[in-house]
């Protein structure tokens, strides 16, 4: 609540006007306050006003074990709570704990206002602003929802990785389900998929950009009928310059890796880059459009050697692939 009524001066005030006579020694108390309601007067107390710091700011609510409770009828008895929305710079994150039989599902696209959190709070809206942090309480719930079957959304190559899953782990996509290790599929080669989007990974070289693009080109390719095709990703340069906070921490991790490959002898990188090869017409060329940070991920080193053959991502073992390219 932001608003009380004061015992000692005998009138309504808010939290703001109440934290300024505290400060000042005016009031005195912390349960100097009562219900609004004349004919109520519950016994209020006055909250985080001793806090140096508080993570909310000063606000009442009902007194717990008081021998003055709301009278029965008191419209103030059901503290309102308002919903407002704050932006976070961190996801919202899925409720519930995964069984061994949880489904992960990769979404290539993040839902609108991914980015925001409702919460509810009794402080007014004139208190909230861009600093106020809302704290979170755990749930008190006396159920165990880890022996229930659950599922787990997944948006970037990032956090697909960050989960440490074993290669025959069950992937859903696009409505169909695959093994991580049929997900991620190593550019070795092989033939293309031509109909759904996988993670192709592998090791590359950054080797110059295509109008405002970063281009990084597979040391290996594909095999189609006996002939080998490049496979280049094209990273769409829009995405180097995100407003969002999120991003931003995303972009610098980013740069930093690329700062790494910038300084080895080939400008040599680990990459994952999620889409569906387009061939160009009339050379040996395959390219994927990468136009999300979320679809690719860029090493200077492979984190995840657990998942590949090593000759897939050891240096030593396919530095005679990297002479063939030209670095512009």
């Amino acid at each position: 609540m932001d608003r009380a009524f004061c015992v000692s001066l005998n009138k309504e005030i808010t939290a703001l006007d109440a934290e300024k006579h505290y400060r000042q020694g005016v009031i005195t108390k912390k349960n100097d306050f009562a219900c609004p309601d004349v004919k109520c007067r519950a016994e209020y107390i006055f909250v985080n006003i001793d806090n140096k710091k508080p993570k909310v700011p000063p606000y009442f609510r009902t007194a717990k074990k008081t021998s003055k409770p709301h009278i029965s009828g008191c419209k103030h008895d059901t503290e309102e709570k308002k919903v407002f929305v704050i932006c976070s710079a961190t996801p919202r994150q899925p409720r519930g704990a995964l069984s061994e039989n949880s489904n992960y599902i990769f979404n290539t696209n993040r839902p609108d206002r991914f980015f925001t959190r409702h919460i509810e709070t009794s402080i007014s809206f004139l208190h909230l602003d861009h600093t106020t942090i809302i704290r979170t309480t755990n749930s008190t719930s006396d159920e165990h929802p880890a022996i229930k079957a659950t599922n787990i959304n997944i948006y970037s190559i990032e956090n697909l990785l960050k989960k440490n899953l074993k290669k025959d782990q069950e992937i859903v996509i696009n409505g169909r389900t695959v093994s991580l290790g049929s997900f991620l599929k190593v550019v070795d080669n092989n033939l293309p998929e031509k109909k759904d989007g996988l993670i192709y990974c592998g090791l590359g070289q950054v080797i110059g950009s295509i109008g405002e693009s970063l281009k990084i080109k597979f040391c290996r390719g594909f095999n189609i009928g006996g002939e080998i095709y490049n496979l280049t990703a094209i990273i769409d340069n829009s995405i180097f310059s995100t407003k969002s906070f999120y991003y931003k921490q995303v972009l610098e991790q980013t740069n930093a890796e690329l700062a790494k490959i910038y300084k080895s002898n080939n400008r040599t990188a680990f990459i994952y880059v999620y889409g569906i090869p387009k061939k160009i017409k009339g050379t040996r060329n395959y390219i994927i459009n990468v136009t999300s940070l979320d679809m690719c991920l860029i090493e200077s080193a492979c984190s995840n050697k657990h998942l590949f053959p090593l000759y897939i991502y050891d240096l030593e073992k396919s530095k005679h692939l990297f002479s063939q390219t030209k670095l512009s």
